[in-house]
């Protein structure tokens, strides 16, 4: 498919390496995007030629130039989904739309597995005792080839460094590392580059704020640590994203520990898969924060979403965009969920997101609206 398109009413700045996401039936293998765009950047009227060869029998298209608006609203697509109402626990989008949710915490350690296919409306249990050990804090990722590989957490007084891998969505899980080299954690972020796992940061049994990256190239079979001091303030329940450059940006979360809690508001990113960082934006304009979200869009535009803030008393439902890695950001219309930290959201393949759960008021209300 070839189409041409002229007078365009703005300049194309953002190279056009997401620009065409593919959606496929549920029935149907996933899609191969195969899509370019010629020239990628100029000055308004332009002609761009685009070439479409994508394999996988695509049913719908969508192009992202990364000047689009983000001012819908929220909507409440199930308020009770069946899993039990939770914070803490971890969740990502599998290359085919489901979303797989795991673990977490609802004054009780959970290791259920739940999956979705229909953007969170409903949900299945695919495992009510998934094997590892009942945990929060985690983080999980998701490969290529739709395994999912999930690390560290707390749970029973103690901090994991075990890694876990499933290849089916979540319903069988095999332990690939009891003992992966990095120090027990939570609290850390975890991203996914192509086929391998960077992990930074987080909080350790000896009350050590962490600012260390490992990187796994083999699905979390082994790790390699790159830079033992990432140059960024140690830190926990900060948030980070893999950019569709290849990029990881990292931001906010808490670097202190016992009764005190200094929230952070700082943006860094790294080119080299954590090896080196730059600090993009010292005071990025949303409030400083801890278990917040954030989720790296198609057209390479990061949204970041809620958390906590001030000691625990702060309970946050605003929404920030980034059209420049972090460099600056925007604050979008507040959400119509209600303020929470705790909770995980996803970037669907139609540029969607999908939030689920959280902790309300003083950790005591778990929620699991989605």
């Amino acid at each position: 498919m070839s189409v041409c398109l002229k007078n365009i009413s703005q300049i194309l700045l953002c190279t056009i390496l997401a620009a065409l996401l593919l959606i496929g039936t549920a029935s149907a293998a996933a899609p191969t995007a195969a899509f370019s765009g010629t020239p990628t950047s100029g000055t308004a009227p332009l002609t761009v030629q685009f070439t479409d060869t994508s394999a996988g029998s695509p049913t719908g298209w969508a192009w992202f130039f990364g000047d689009e608006t983000y001012d819908q609203a929220w909507a409440q697509v199930n308020a009770c989904p069946g899993w039990p109402a939770r914070g803490s626990h971890t969740s990502v989008a599998l290359p085919n739309g489901s979303i797989v949710l795991m673990g977490g915490y609802d004054d009780n350690f959970l290791n259920d597995t739940w999956l979705s296919a229909d953007d969170g409306s409903t949900w299945t249990e695919v495992n009510a005792s998934s094997g590892w050990t009942k945990r929060d804090d985690h983080t999980s990722v998701v490969m290529p080839d739709g395994s999912i590989v999930l690390m560290g957490g707390w749970g029973d007084l103690t901090c994991f460094n075990d890694t876990w891998l499933s290849t089916d969505g979540g319903g069988n899980w095999t332990c690939v590392n009891a003992s992966s080299g990095w120090s027990g954690r939570f609290g850390h972020t975890s991203i996914a580059v192509g086929d391998s796992i960077v992990l930074m940061g987080g909080y350790d049994d000896d009350d050590n704020l962490l600012n260390d990256i490992w990187q796994s190239t083999d699905y979390g079979k082994t790790w390699e640590e790159v830079n033992p001091s990432a140059g960024w303030p140690a830190r926990r329940s900060h948030t980070s994203v893999a950019m569709p450059d290849g990029s990881i940006v990292l931001m906010g979360g808490c670097n202190g520990t016992g009764d005190d809690y200094p929230y952070l508001n700082d943006t860094w990113r790294s080119t080299d898969s954590g090896e080196h960082w730059e600090l993009v934006n010292a005071s990025s304009g949303w409030s400083g924060r801890a278990y917040h979200t954030s989720v790296a869009m198609p057209d390479g535009s990061i949204v970041l979403m809620g958390g906590e803030g001030d000691d625990y008393s702060e309970y946050l439902n605003d929404i920030w965009r980034s059209t420049d890695g972090g460099a600056t950001w925007t604050q979008l219309p507040d959400a119509r969920w209600t303020g929470r930290s705790c909770h995980t959201s996803v970037a669907m393949p139609d540029g969607s997101i999908v939030l689920m759960g959280g902790e309300g008021y003083d950790y005591s209300e778990y929620l699991n609206d989605v």
